[in-house]
């Protein structure tokens, strides 16, 4: 496959992200992750562009581990400059799909959205177990990149910032007539809507709080961020087992015990909300519970 026929697969719908108007036209709701991975046709093609572009490597992979650093701007597509785009991190995905667990670090103070949800997308999508660090600054759209990982860390002193997507009129050579604007209103009405969805289901709080949260566009830090579920603990605070890393209230004390099966069972059975995504690590919790035997 030459690479301008490579250009055009991966500009093709089910590739490209959702055009500025309408939203309806987009095939998905913005950060749902489908089923079916990406095609033979497709991954062949991402392939051949890393092969062809040699895209700066964002990435090290290390006996099953893919590490990614990801710094700066969210870039537009078509952005120079330096920054996180969403290619080079596809390409790493693909490249290694038999990674079994997946880091990623972030520091940054957000950007474009629609190449955020991208990568969420190809993150979530990768199968493999991901943990995301926000490292200094974690704002805007990078915070969409931070929740795809199953286990939500941060370094101290992080700075969190959540707010509703915007576009400038600057930004589009459109005549901006009332059609116009209502058009692009319904379209981030749409994106705004899936957003608050998205920190919703991920951290299991309510939609309100985070419809509050990004109205108020007021900065916060790791306890706040922790009390919102954005994050489940500060870096180096989880518990590794077997090369996994876990974290849960009670995990040091858990630990520590070392209770065997039938303990462990009895917890389940009278605080059934750990099954429910209260512990957060590489694996259910009925292997870690085989796990602390």
């Amino acid at each position: 496959m030459s690479v301008d026929r490579a250009q055009r697969v991966l500009n093709s719908p089910s590739m490209r992200a959702p055009a500025l108007r309408p939203a309806a036209t987009s095939r998905r709701r913005p950060f749902s992750v489908p089923d079916a991975p990406l095609s033979a046709r497709q991954r062949q093609t991402v392939l051949l562009l890393g092969r062809s572009l040699k895209p700066k490597p964002v990435h090290r992979y290390t006996n099953g581990v893919l590490e990614f650093d990801l710094c700066g701007r969210v870039l537009d597509r078509g952005e120079s400059g330096t920054g996180i785009s969403v290619f080079p991190v596809q390409h790493a995905l693909l490249a290694h799909p038999r990674a079994d667990r997946i880091s990623v670090r972030i520091c940054s103070e957000g950007g474009s959205l629609v190449q955020a949800e991208r990568i969420y997308v190809a993150l979530r999508q990768h199968g493999a177990h991901v943990t995301t660090i926000a490292d200094r600054q974690c704002a805007s759209a990078a915070t969409v990149i931070h929740m795809s990982g199953d286990l939500r860390q941060a370094t101290a002193g992080t700075r969190f910032l959540l707010h509703a997507p915007e576009i400038s009129p600057a930004s589009n050579g459109a005549r901006w007539t009332a059609g116009e604007y209502l058009l692009v209103g319904n379209y981030l009405r749409n994106w705004s809507d899936a957003l608050v969805d998205l920190y919703a289901a991920r951290t299991g709080q309510s939609r309100d709080v985070f419809a509050e949260e990004i109205s108020n566009e007021r900065h916060m830090f790791a306890p706040r961020a922790k009390s919102l579920g954005l994050i489940h603990c500060l870096e180096g605070e989880e518990a590794w087992r077997s090369g996994k890393p876990y974290w849960h209230p009670d995990v040091h004390s858990l630990i520590s015990a070392r209770p065997g099966i039938a303990e462990m069972r009895k917890l389940v059975t009278e605080r059934p909300s750990m099954l429910a995504g209260k512990i957060f690590g590489h694996v259910a919790f009925s292997k870690a519970a085989r796990q602390l035997r």
